[in-house]
C-alpha cells in the first residue's frame, strides 16, 4: 500500500500480513485502518509511510537502545 507521496524520488510501497485477526476485519477495513493510522503523525499532517504505532515503537526501540548502550558500556 502506498500512503504517502514522495518528497523526493521514489517511494517504496509498504508490504503488511496480517497474522491473527481477532476482529474479523476484511481485507478493505485493514487497508483503511493502516491508511487512517498514517497520518496521526505528531509532527506532521501529511501521511508517513507506515502507520504511527509503528513508527513510535521503533523509535522508542532506537531510544532505549541508545540508553543501554550509554549506561552498559
Amino acid at each position: 500500500m502506498q500512503s504517502h507521496r514522495p518528497v523526493q524520488g521514489t517511494a517504496k510501497p509498504t508490504s503488511y500480513q496480517v497474522i491473527v485477526d481477532e476482529n474479523g476485519m476484511n481485507s478493505d477495513e485493514v487497508q483503511s485502518l493502516m491508511l487512517a493510522l498514517c497520518f496521526h503523525h505528531q509532527i506532521v499532517d501529511s501521511p508517513i509511510s507506515i502507520p504511527e504505532p509503528v513508527y513510535q515503537a521503533d523509535e522508542w526501540a532506537k531510544r532505549g537502545k541508545n540508553i543501554w548502550k550509554a549506561y552498559t558500556y
